[in-house]
């Protein structure tokens, strides 16, 4: 009896000593697990992820016509407003007579006057004669020739006694001065010829720019938009006024006193006259390719437009032009000329993918370093504890959200810490929390 109770005791006390020691260890385990810091955590993948490139921009006409006049004019009064659609022979601005437009083709002509006359003088340089000159210096030839024979007589002579040494010495002089004349008789001729010969190029290149000069009149009479005798200019094609320059305002030559886009189809329906235009950061430049399809959302109007891109120029060190055609020819609420924000969604791949609230790092670029922290698992007493590492790393591609980095490649399934805080360290426990 004795035995059995005592056999009874025992089992109860044990029972309760495995109780307490439960009760003791889920507490424990608890207590500790809250008294930790919260780590939340996201497991990096291999994928893609997007990111927004900003753009400003719009319609623009594709063929946009250029008014300008010949020469300086004064605008008297313009007709037609900014806008306004307009047809073949539409009057769209006159102006004042009393300030006068150049007459290319009087210029022409008398520019043609000046090249007969410098033809003409070309011709009777060509018949410049020198038989004079040759004929003076044959026959200064000839007496020298003559007088060297009269030079060795008198030496003869000389020798012999037969004459005095003056008279050798005389003769001897005599033919000097022939010598020398026919020198000078020679060189004047080679002048002669030299500057006849130079009169004859500076002629040419004379006639050559003057007739420079008439096609250059001829392109301006093409180019420069033509006056009527009322000084009105009239519309020669259908389109829509662009812009115009200010009325009682000397306008240069080669200012353009009015713009007008040439519109073959209804342009509050189809796209086809008009193209995108604006400006993208310079560092996304090879984003665009010539070619590529790029779609654009107009973040005024929650709208979004496809392009083909056709042209990327650089005139700014800061952004680059971006220009394309429309892919669809139609596009409801985009007015051209107007400006609008936008941004194009890029696609960018990454081995390892995370968050960038995961990411210390000084700058958001490609190449910059930084650090992430992962939650490092392990089998303990009172079960699974959670460390966090510190990892050094590498931003790859960056995104609007997510980021890619490298430095991650030596890790299985890595997840990294979301919720950083002074509380998280490297080596410090953590409870984790997912």
């Amino acid at each position: 009896m004795i035995k059995s109770k005592v056999l009874s005791f025992s089992k109860k006390v044990l029972i309760e000593f495995f109780i307490l020691v439960f009760i003791i260890g889920f507490f424990s385990k608890s207590f500790i697990s809250y008294s930790l810091p919260q780590a939340r955590s996201v497991l990096a993948f291999s994928g893609t992820f997007n990111e927004s490139i900003s753009i400003e921009g719009g319609l623009k006409y594709k063929d946009v016509y250029l008014v300008r006049l010949g020469s300086r004019v004064i605008v008297r009064d313009f007709f037609i407003e900014p806008g306004r659609r307009v047809s073949k022979g539409t009057p769209l601005f006159q102006i004042n007579l009393d300030y006068g437009i150049n007459d290319y083709q009087q210029q022409n002509g008398e520019l043609q006057i000046k090249i007969e006359r410098e033809r003409n003088n070309l011709t009777r340089l060509h018949s410049t004669s020198f038989l004079i000159d040759e004929s003076n210096i044959a026959s200064l030839k000839r007496r020298i020739q003559q007088e060297e024979a009269e030079l060795d007589r008198l030496n003869s002579l000389y020798q012999s006694g037969a004459i005095p040494l003056t008279d050798v010495e005389k003769k001897d002089n005599e033919l000097l001065n022939l010598k020398e004349n026919l020198m000078i008789e020679e060189i004047k001729m080679k002048e002669k010829a030299l500057d006849v010969e130079l009169q004859i190029k500076e002629g040419h290149n004379t006639i050559a720019r003057l007739e420079a000069e008439i096609l250059e009149n001829e392109r301006k009479n093409e180019f420069y938009a033509n006056i009527g005798d009322d000084g009105i200019y009239y519309a020669e094609f259908d389109g829509i006024i662009v812009s115009r320059g200010q009325a009682n305002k000397v306008i240069p030559i080669d200012e353009t006193i009015m713009e007008i886009a040439v519109i073959t189809e209804d342009t509050s329906v189809m796209r086809r006259d008009l193209i995108f235009s604006g400006l993208v950061p310079v560092e996304y430049a090879d984003y665009f390719e010539i070619g590529k399809s790029v779609y654009i959302e107009i973040l005024d109007l929650k709208e979004s437009i496809r392009f083909r891109v056709t042209d990327v120029s650089y005139g700014d060190k800061d952004y680059v032009r971006v220009e394309g055609d429309f892919i669809d020819e139609r596009i409801s609420r985009i007015v051209p000329l107007r400006n609008y924000k936008g941004v194009v969604k890029k696609q960018n791949y990454g081995s390892n993918v995370v968050p960038k609230s995961a990411v210390i790092t000084t700058n958001f670029k490609p190449g910059e370093v930084g650090k992430v922290f992962l939650v490092e698992t392990t089998e303990g007493i009172l079960g699974k504890q959670h460390t966090a590492r510190e990892v050094e790393i590498t931003i790859d591609e960056v995104g609007d959200q997510r980021v890619s980095i490298i430095g991650l490649e030596g890790y299985e399934n890595p997840r990294v810490i979301t919720n950083l805080s002074y509380k998280i360290r490297d080596g410090v426990k953590v409870f984790h929390g997912n």
